[in-house]
């Protein structure tokens, strides 16, 4: 396929498409010939003459993306609070994968149409003597890198959705004794709470704070003073003392 802009028909080229990036999301396999014919598809779909398609790709991006989440969120939020935790580590584990293959399908649009959002830094023209205007902010809901577009869907169809049961899993598996608590599933679990608004880099750490560390440290504190409120009852002062110190 010649790279050269041209009159493109959107809904040709989106049908390929979609069903590319659904695999991807989902690390279903892809053919070769298929991923290098979709990178050439996304090229035109920008470049695309008399008007580019770049935005209506990015938005119909989304919406496939928001509708696939979002039904995946609908089937584990029924799920009891053990298979909860599997299955959205397992889920997460998959998405967050094929987040970055998608940016990297992506790459053109994420190289040379955003470029048009990205505010230029003044640092980069700091000539002395000569003072420049300050930048403009950059709009909140201008379009994103496909990955981070791609988080954002994660964090708001998936994680806001279940996050109440999803918390509750957490602190379940993390209090757990011995062998039967899984800490490695618990901080892949956690950590995607951080990646999903990594992109924000003024709080990065703002969403897990609020939607589990203060919940955790809230519920640790009572699950500890219900404990020893009930070694004080149960054993005697050189039997409590032994119990805590262990």
């Amino acid at each position: 396929m010649s790279l050269r802009p041209g009159v493109v028909d959107f809904d040709e080229k989106w049908k390929d498409l979609s069903a590319t990036i659904s695999a991807v999301v989902e690390l279903r396999p892809v053919k070769r010939l298929t991923w290098n014919n979709n990178i050439s598809d996304i090229y035109a779909l920008c470049a695309a003459l008399p008007k580019s398609f770049a935005e209506k790709l990015y938005e119909s991006t989304r919406s496939l993306l928001e509708d696939s989440v979002t039904a995946l969120a609908e089937e584990i939020i029924l799920l009891d609070s053990r298979s909860l935790f599997c299955r959205y580590h397992y889920s997460w584990s998959l998405y967050r994968q094929g987040a970055h293959y998608l940016d990297s399908l992506f790459s053109y649009f994420n190289r040379v149409h955003l470029n048009k959002y990205r505010p230029q830094d003044s640092l980069d023209y700091n000539v002395p003597g000569i003072i420049l205007p300050p930048t403009s902010p950059v709009d909140p809901n201008a379009p994103v890198e496909i990955r981070n577009m791609s988080l954002k869907v994660w964090r708001t169809r998936m994680i806001d959705v279940i996050e109440e049961k999803l918390i509750s899993a957490v602190i379940n598996e993390v209090v757990k004794e011995g062998n039967e608590r899984d800490l490695g599933m618990a901080h892949d679990v956690l950590q995607s709470f951080i990646e999903v608004t990594e992109y924000d880099k003024e709080r990065p750490y703002g969403y897990y704070q609020r939607v589990f560390e203060d919940v955790f440290l809230s519920e640790i504190s009572s699950i500890y003073r219900k404990l020893a409120s009930q070694l004080v009852t149960d054993l005697s002062y050189p039997q409590y003392i032994k119990e805590v110190s262990n």
